[in-house]
């Protein structure tokens, strides 16, 4: 097993039909007594043991087409809706299991999940069909009716009506018109919106039962406080995806390139103005071991700006699962190189930010006649970097090694050069005439005198308060120059 670093999290590339298999264990069912809330509930929430336990890598069949019928509520959605209700054998089917029957009849095979057509036998390839829920679900959409029917990668709706739906032979004759011959005459686009699908199938499994409505929530408030998406992206919650385990399981189709791309740019003058209902090119991606955290990394770099996330990404529709473990492998290479890039940016601006104060300090200290040290002790790494004698002291290197908040080169600034050298020469005058007057003092008896504590102290107090009245005319005439630059 190979293991990329993606900033502080892994991307195992390996392909899970060599990975060792778990046993399948029974899922687990939501009741009244289970804990609803995913960041409490320990067994089936987001804090459950499983979480990032297996790679996502190559965790989705094969399809080339993603349908989503807009039937019911999933609260009421049985475990297994495409099966024909047991003991129910005198009740009409549910639209769930027409439509499946006619693509099974269509396709002729029925494999993990995914109608499997003939290569060439039809116009949109292997279709993968789920549920979404209707308006007044929870996790339904304002804009959908029920018997609605949405297509990926074309970016359609296919409104076919509640009665419609139930009918067989309608249907029958829908699948081949639109998913055989390639007729979407009589649909409408939603090609310019974002779609994002969460599994809130509670009776296929508590995972997706807790995890997954907690997340269409969290995915609208998202939506809704970020002006950028606000109208652009519609969130649903969706049946049975395939991988409980992998909960929350978020699928999000947009047009490629994100939704930030083609129509949200802003158009040159002279272009010409995009039709809505023209065809866009569109992506889709399965997330997995998604939670809240993962929210806004979805919406910027998915939605926004169409970027698969390498370590919560289980493949993506029109992908071989074989072709994944590569692409997920580039993918992870791609985001390593990109942080880098972006630390290396940010290292830069924080040294140039980090150079104009040193020579800021300098500069103030010069004026003065003090080191930036003695101007202020947090300053001591200023006069490290800028120290013109080219070595340092013990007590400097120990300086250097303890304040990093300037991180940047030893070697003086070229820019700062002048600066430094005016300081440094005014820093040593101040000391010889200094060592004049000591020397003036002590002439008379042959000896110096050195001064004593108080006496040093005195002087410390007298250097002080004339650092502040030269601080405080300089601040007095830069008051004076704004207040004449104002009127």
């Amino acid at each position: 097993m190979r293991v990329f670093r993606v900033s502080h999290s892994f991307v195992a590339a390996a392909s899970r039909r060599h990975a060792r298999r778990r046993p399948r264990r029974a899922p687990a069912r939501v009741s009244a007594a289970m804990d609803p809330d995913p960041v409490t509930n320990l067994r089936v929430g987001y804090r459950r043991n499983e979480m990032w336990s297996e790679s996502l890598v190559g965790t989705v069949k094969q399809h080339d087409c993603h349908a989503f019928l807009v039937h019911g509520d999933a609260v009421e959605w049985p475990g297994k809706e495409f099966e024909p209700a047991p003991g129910h054998g005198d009740q009409p089917p549910s639209p769930a299991v027409v439509m499946h029957d006619a693509l099974l009849d269509a396709s002729g095979t029925y494999k993990g999940g995914v109608h499997k057509f003939e290569a060439g036998t039809n116009a949109v390839g292997s279709v993968k069909l789920n549920l979404a829920e209707a308006p007044g679900a929870a996790g339904g959409v304002a804009g959908d009716a029920a018997g609605d029917v949405l297509l990926f990668p074309q970016m359609r709706r296919h409104r076919l009506g509640p009665e419609r739906v139930r009918d067989k032979n309608e249907i029958a004759a829908f699948v081949q018109s639109v998913v055989v011959d390639g007729d979407d005459a009589e649909s409408t686009s939603i090609a310019s919106s974002a779609h994002v699908f969460v599994c809130t199938h509670a009776s296929r499994d508590a995972r997706c039962g807790v995890c997954g409505p907690a997340l269409v929530d969290a995915f609208r408030a998202a939506v809704a406080a970020d002006s950028a998406f606000r109208g652009r992206v519609e969130v649903r919650g969706c049946s049975h995806v395939g991988g409980h385990k992998y909960a929350g399981n978020v699928l999000v189709f947009a047009p490629r390139g994100g939704v930030f791309s083609g129509l949200g740019q802003k158009k040159k003058a002279s272009s010409v103005p995009e039709d809505e209902d023209a065809p866009r090119s569109c992506f889709g991606a399965w997330y997995g071991y998604v939670t809240p955290r993962e929210i806004d990394e979805v919406l910027r770099r998915t939605v926004g700006r169409g970027e698969t996330i390498p370590r919560l990404w289980r493949g993506s529709m029109g992908m071989d699962p074989d072709a994944h473990e590569a692409a997920a492998a580039a993918a992870a290479a791609a985001e390593t190189a990109s942080l880098m890039k972006s630390s290396d940016l940010m290292l830069a601006a924080t040294q140039a930010k980090a150079r104009e104060e040193a020579r800021d300090a300098a500069e103030r200290a010069a004026t003065l006649g003090m080191t930036s040290s003695e101007l202020d002790p947090e300053l001591v790494d200023v006069d490290v970097w800028t120290s013109p004698r080219g070595f340092f002291s013990d007590e400097e290197e120990d300086a250097a090694d303890v304040m990093r908040h300037l991180p940047m080169d030893l070697g003086p600034d070229p820019e700062a050069t002048l600066v430094i050298e005016t300081r440094t020469a005014r820093w040593r005058e101040r000391e010889k005439r200094q060592l004049e007057e000591e020397k003036t003092v002590g002439e008379g008896d042959g000896t110096v005198d050195c001064p004593s504590g108080a006496e040093k102290d005195e002087k410390s107090a007298r250097d002080e308060e004339q650092v502040f009245a030269v601080e405080k005319t300089s601040s007095a005439g830069d008051k004076r120059k704004r207040a004449t630059s104002d009127e």
